[in-house]
């Protein structure tokens, strides 16, 4: 989400200034983002499909609670959002991701 958007929601913004994509071999998504939305109960999400795909096969995934999620946007590139990918998204975070 970006800050402009946080700003007009009147939401909170978490920022991941260390995010691990600058330490290679460490997946940024079942590191610092998924470990800020179960600390900041993080409400609003904006991810890649392939991202999401990445969390929820990930092997730790059940240590997070991800159920703060209230919306979940997302991008379509190279995997694309279908029934599957938001049923199981849906089963993890409790939010159909749009």
């Amino acid at each position: 989400m970006s800050l402009v958007a946080a700003i007009a929601m009147a939401a909170s913004t978490v920022t991941l200034p260390n995010c691990s994509w600058d330490r290679p071999g460490v997946n940024p998504f079942m590191g610092d983002l998924v470990a800020a939305v179960d600390r900041y109960k993080v409400t609003h999400a904006y991810v890649l499909v392939d991202n999401a795909t990445e969390v929820m096969e990930h092997p730790d995934v059940g240590k997070y609670n991800l159920r703060s999620l209230r919306k979940s946007k997302c991008t379509s590139f190279v995997k694309k959002l279908n029934p599957t990918v938001r049923a199981q998204w849906r089963a993890l975070t409790g939010t159909t991701m749009h």
